[in-house]
């Protein structure tokens, strides 16, 4: 299916994005509907997704749904409760990440590959107190390189920091020679060399983002239409022709 947009104005509702006002969305995982028909498996109970939808997410999750295309998922070594968390904040109830889930949802996010909610988790950090090698550590395991440049510039020349404790020590060789190097007032980096943003996945159809959509620009994107339709109310399944 393709979907149309309809571009007449309206005004904007409260479920429409973080940043306005919200209002409580509620979905329930643990029953399967129109959209949510895949089960996860987890701790002996099932939640049911849109596998469409996670596989937009996280890569991992995608291929294990391509693997096993008529069985359920099971995802072992991890709780029940924090795969629902970590589910409630990649749908359109948009969870926030708060000081006790962050932790929860780190490993999930880095272990899944789910670069969105990795960028949820540091964005919150960046203005979340911890103690400095916590954030540092926690900056270093799960490659926050936004949060650990921050980190950095906070530090200056002869801080004291404890180079004793487990914290330091649990720390990549990378990461300490970084430390060492701005305690002896060397300068914090500009920044860190992160892959470059690969918007090729969305210029040719796959089997993930099949159906096409025209920029004002003339130039035509390939999206995942599941995806689309879960945050937005502007997509109706319309026509079989590109999105004008």
């Amino acid at each position: 299916n393709r979907f149309a947009v309809f571009a007449t104005p309206r005004p904007r509702t409260p479920v429409e994005g973080p940043a306005g006002p919200s209002i409580d969305v509620t979905i329930d995982f643990t029953r399967p509907d129109g959209q949510r028909t895949r089960p996860l498996l987890v701790e002996n109970k099932r939640l049911y997704v849109d596998e469409h939808y996670i596989s937009v997410w996280s890569p991992v999750l995608r291929a294990w749904c391509v693997e096993c295309p008529d069985r359920e998922l099971i995802l072992a070594n991890v709780q029940y409760d924090h795969v629902v968390e970590m589910l409630e904040c990649i749908h359109p109830t948009y969870k926030s990440v708060d000081d006790q889930s962050v932790h929860i949802l780190l490993p999930l996010a880095y272990d899944y590959q789910m670069d969105g909610l990795l960028h949820r988790c540091e964005c919150f950090l960046v203005n979340h107190n911890l103690p400095f090698l916590e954030k540092v550590w926690i900056a270093d395991r799960y490659k926050l390189n936004r949060l650990l440049i921050l980190c950095l510039r906070e530090m200056r020349p002869n801080s004291k920091i404890d180079l004793t404790g487990s914290r330091y020590y649990a720390l990549s060789d990378r990461v300490k020679v970084l430390l060492l190097e701005r305690l002896h007032g060397a300068p914090a980096p500009e920044e860190i060399a992160e892959p470059p943003l690969d918007l090729e996945m969305f210029q040719r159809q796959s089997d993930l983002f099949f159906s096409a959509i025209r920029a004002k620009t003339g130039r035509v994107y390939h999206v995942n239409p599941y995806y689309m339709a879960a945050w937005s109310n502007v997509f109706q399944v319309r026509s079989p022709f590109v999105i004008e």
